[in-house]
């Protein structure tokens, strides 16, 4: 190998490795070294510790690097943070916000969390309405499915506060007559009560049906907290313990309609009870509980309604109580 040093050149046609680099003092096996075309490296202890490529790209601990600064190992900053394109300077490391979850099946405080959350997703069920019982064969009816409430909002406008979580619509016992409503779960929102209704309880007679689906009430469909809106099925009214139609489509946030024969079912809200004189399904649901069987099945948690049965002087079944999932990120 021919070292070259002139007045144009400079020194020139010694490439070097990491353990003989070209450019050294005392230290044998540390200095500069040429790899490659156009690319220069750094050797230290004959290890190469650092090298910019053709690209201009600058690897530290790696020979390969794919950005203009690619590093194998922790970067420190110990002051001044890092700059990032839109101009911002961050000082300091981020910090994972932990999920909170609290669920209340019964009524009870809610605390609002203090590890840096800002958004609570809010899901409340409505009480399941109890079927009924009638002196008179194949006129009893179930109870309707409770309602289900869902909103996304800042923390900021919710506080610790008690979550009035909905009791269980009951079955008619002893005598012949209406069931009861399910209860409604609420909390406050900015000042304004958001809830899930329970479902309606099974009607008397013949003619008055299986118990409403339970509606909401509270906040708008964007999640902003206003004007009172109620949702609720088949034309009973669960806050009015009106029962509603014996057969309905399926519901989305309303809870099934019971019926005399098989409870509607429901997509969030507690699904409808069933009737009729075998155990017949209650009314399914995919995120609340489903309705009770036909021969008086008790309603699933949350907010399943209770069932009835055709047979005379039987009492009717218990709805399921509802629930509330806060849910903090």
């Amino acid at each position: 190998m021919t070292l070259i040093l002139s007045g144009t050149d400079g020194l020139s046609d010694v490439d070097g490795t990491a353990a003989t680099p070209a450019l050294r003092g005392t230290d044998a096996n540390t200095g500069i070294f040429f790899p490659a075309a156009d690319t220069i490296a750094f050797a230290e202890g004959g290890a190469e510790a650092m090298r910019i490529d053709s690209s201009g790209n600058v690897g530290i601990g790696t020979s390969s690097p794919g950005q203009k600064l690619s590093v194998a190992g922790t970067i420190e900053s110990t002051t001044g943070g890092v700059k990032f394109p839109d101009a911002t300077t961050q000082t300091t490391a981020a910090v994972a916000v932990p999920v909170d979850v609290q669920t209340l099946d019964i009524t009870g405080t809610w605390t609002k969390p203090t590890g840096g959350q800002t958004m609570v997703r809010i899901q409340l069920w409505g009480g399941g309405g109890g079927g009924s019982r009638n002196a008179t064969a194949g006129q009893s009816n179930s109870g309707g499915g409770g309602g289900y409430n869902e909103r996304i909002v800042p923390i900021s406008q919710v506080d610790t506060q008690t979550v009035n979580v909905a009791l269980a619509g009951a079955g008619r016992t002893g005598s012949a007559g209406a069931g009861t409503a399910g209860g409604n779960t609420t909390l406050i929102v900015n000042g304004v009560t958001i809830g899930a209704y329970g479902g309606g309880p099974g009607g008397a007679t013949a003619g008055a049906g299986g118990g409403g689906g339970g509606g909401t009430t509270g906040a708008s469909s964007s999640g902003v907290p206003g004007t009172p809106v109620i949702y609720q099925l088949n034309g009973g009214s669960p806050a009015l313990g009106e029962g509603g139609s014996s057969q309905a489509a399926f519901g989305i946030f309303h809870g099934g309609a019971g019926g005399n024969n098989a409870g509607a079912g429901s997509i969030y809200g507690g699904g409808g009870g069933s009737g009729g004189s075998t155990a017949i399904a209650g009314g399914p649901s995919m995120f609340g509980g489903n309705g009770g069987t036909g021969l008086s099945g008790t309603g699933v948690a949350p907010g399943g309604g209770g069932g009835c049965t055709s047979a005379a002087n039987s009492n009717g079944g218990n709805g399921a109580a509802g629930r509330a999932i806060l849910t903090s990120w």
